[in-house]
């Protein structure tokens, strides 16, 4: 039979000396099932010259914890490595844990080996496509005897995943999604966290299902006069932690969130839970909830664990106003709603007491609660677009950096591309590396002063254009076949040029841009019709975050395709555009007051905006690709700062020098 899922969240097992991996999924019709799969952990290796070959990769038996790690087979592939083809063996082992052990191996035989540190399950996810929350199909046939899920086991022959009902920048269908937010709050006369010693007091949950109905709860073991519905009261912290447990497996969540989760309220329950000799088994294979013990990201098999704080703090956080990622300021900002109002610090005394202020302590629980699960159903969206995008679990992306993030949606499209991922840089290179420097942006130093009839001009998405316009990728790096061609060269840099031909960063890099444009037509295009964007709005923010990240992962010293020569070549190229542009709108007649990286402020003086637009387009007709310089504004009037400190002597006088980014502007 043939089945139709949303997979959400991945694991794999061994079972028999077989590796499955199991997708937890939702149906169309609402209800959850598990598909499994087998698949076959591999890596490659460059073996030349190796007498006995064959002999010797079947002869490896490395332990591996309780198993033993042995080659299963192998064959002969043709993959690029930075631009140049290489003849490799792809070697297949019995277990996923078999793979680092056995490459280190084959490295002391002299062979270098390639994709041997890649996480199991997210090279599933990219080999097969079979992406978080996108339609895929299984053929194979339900488990009669299925004894080791809480759910329907489907055991699949072949997953594919379906085509786009849509086009690509329209808007996909989505399971709906049973989501239950926790916040816990500790007894705690001080600032120290104390989970061995001091009780959880309460627990709130708020959740909602597929329908949208509302789950509220809180639970306590302290009896005190309340109006408050959602609120049970039970016996002692045994029973509290009982609790939990009990309406994690009955409510049946998809999704559980909180708010650093990852870092408090996962492992001191754990630790809590531990000390009461309670067994945590929430996974849907009921397998434990994995936290503490120096785990960084705690896990429920089955239930997808997203912790609102780390995808904020690592990715979402760049586009708020706020600096501090607390939940109370990025409710306010993203939700308009503050944390209710009371100190928490002060929740130990009225337990102490019973004050009847603990009433006020519990709308504060479960307030923290609800407001979490709001920021996870407006971010939910945003998360999705970077796990498809990068080919990622949703598990994973909310917990990486931007270098981490590129890295990955590099890694999907080299599948596309049949390109080899380069091994990590080791501690030896990290470091050397890290001693590299370049010249970053140009700078035109403002005149402190007031100004009047200013135009901002910028270039759109400055570096990423630079990169796809001019080829710029490791790849591509000083090739024999372009060296001659003064237009390959970078300026200011001569020594460095690149082929006009190779194409693999750029062109990824170009894919996001092209996509993005296309998404920023169609959002215009809706809001005009005043239809609903948010979708393709999320869709949109991941494609700039990641295109304007590649520059920085490109000089990021732990980067794979790391290339100290593409991030310097960048800059440079930055700053003869910004240079050229300044001297052209100087000899155009127009005052020029300050240019920054990307932007350049003129004055018009005696100009008109109209001789300020005919400029502009006389500019962009010089630009190569798609680059492309924009008119940001025009303003009446404008303030520039003066450095504190900045004097400067020239010509026997003393002249003052402008802040950077100091300055005001009015518009008319």
């Amino acid at each position: 039979m043939k089945l139709q899922f949303y997979p959400y969240d991945y694991q794999y097992k061994v079972k028999e000396d077989k590796v499955y991996v199991y997708l937890y999924s939702k149906l169309d019709d609402g209800q959850k099932s598990c598909i499994r799969i087998k698949c076959r952990p591999y890596f490659y290796a460059k073996i030349q010259k190796i007498p006995n070959v064959d002999e010797r990769l079947n002869g490896i038996r490395i332990q591996v914890g309780s198993q033993e790690g042995k080659i299963t087979g192998w064959e002969k592939v043709e993959k690029e490595l930075l631009g140049h083809p290489e003849q490799l063996l792809k070697i297949y082992t019995n277990i996923p844990k078999a793979v680092p052990p056995i490459s280190q191996e084959l490295e002391s035989w002299g062979v270098t080996c390639y994709e041997k540190d890649i996480f199991f399950v997210q090279r599933f996810v990219r080999d097969t496509g079979i992406l978080p929350l996108h339609l895929a199909e299984a053929e194979g046939e339900f488990l009669a005897d299925n004894l080791e899920l809480r759910v329907p086991l489907f055991e699949a022959k072949t997953i594919i995943p379906l085509p786009s009902v849509s086009s690509t920048l329209t808007i996909e269908k989505q399971p709906q999604l049973r989501i239950l937010s926790i916040d816990i709050e500790t007894y705690s006369p001080t600032k120290i966290i104390h989970s061995q010693k001091n009780p959880i007091l309460m627990i709130a949950f708020s959740g909602v299902d597929e329908l949208g109905n509302a789950m509220q709860k809180v639970i306590t073991w302290k009896k005190f006069p309340h109006q408050l519905e959602y609120v049970e009261v039970v016996s002692d912290e045994k029973e509290l932690l009982q609790r939990f447990k009990e309406i994690i497996i009955d409510y049946h969540p998809d999704i559980i969130t909180g708010y650093f989760t990852d870092g408090f309220d996962f492992p001191y329950l754990k630790t809590r839970a531990d000390q009461w000799k309670i067994t945590l088994d929430l996974g849907l294979d009921y397998s434990q909830l994995e936290a503490g013990d120096q785990r960084k990201d705690c896990k429920i098999n089955g239930i997808l664990h997203l912790d609102v704080f780390k995808f904020v703090r690592n990715i979402f956080g760049k586009n708020l106003k706020t600096d501090s990622f607390s939940l109370d300021e990025v409710a306010h900002e993203l939700l308009g709603h503050r944390k209710h109002p009371v100190d928490v610090s002060k929740l130990y005394l009225a337990w102490d007491n019973n004050d009847p202020s603990l009433e006020e302590y519990c709308k504060y629980n479960f307030h923290d609660a609800d407001l979490t699960l709001k920021l996870c159903q407006k971010l939910l969206f945003e998360m999705i677009e970077f796990s498809q995008i990068c080919g990622l679990p949703l598990f994973d992306v909310i917990r990486m950096t931007f270098s981490r993030l590129v890295e990955s949606y590099i890694q999907k499209k080299a599948i596309e591309f049949n390109v080899l991922s380069p091994n990590r840089p080791s501690n030896f290179q990290i470091n050397q590396r890290m001693d590299e420097s370049y010249e970053g942006a140009f700078v035109y130093e403002p005149r402190p002063g007031l100004y009047d009839n200013i135009v901002v001009f910028d270039f759109r998405s400055l570096y990423p254009l630079i990169i796809t316009s001019h080829n710029i990728g490791p790849e591509s790096l000083q090739c024999s076949c372009c060296k001659e061609k003064k237009s390959s060269h970078v300026p200011g840099l001569e020594e460095y040029w690149f082929c006009e031909k190779r194409k693999f960063i750029p062109q990824l890099l170009g894919e996001l841009i092209t996509k993005r444009s296309g998404l920023k037509k169609e959002i215009k295009e809706l809001k005009k019709a005043k239809q609903e964007t948010y979708f393709l709005e999320a869709k949109s923010y991941a494609l700039k975050i990641l295109a304007n990240s590649f520059y920085g992962y490109l000089g990021y010293f732990g980067a794979r395709w790391y290339c100290f020569e593409c991030a310097r070549s960048t800059t440079a190229y930055a700053r003869d555009y910004i240079q050229e542009t300044i001297k052209k709108a100087e000899l155009a007649g127009f005052s020029v007051v300050y240019g920054d990286t990307d932007s350049m402020f003129v004055q018009l003086g005696e100009k008109t905006l109209q001789e300020a637009q005919e400029f502009l387009q006389t500019v962009n007709k010089s630009l190569p690709g798609q680059m492309e310089l924009d008119y940001e504004g025009f303003y009446s009037r404008g303030i520039f700062v003066a450095l504190k400190g900045g004097d400067r002597e020239s010509e026997g006088e003393k002249k003052s020098i402008g802040a950077k980014k100091k300055y005001a502007l009015l518009r008319a």
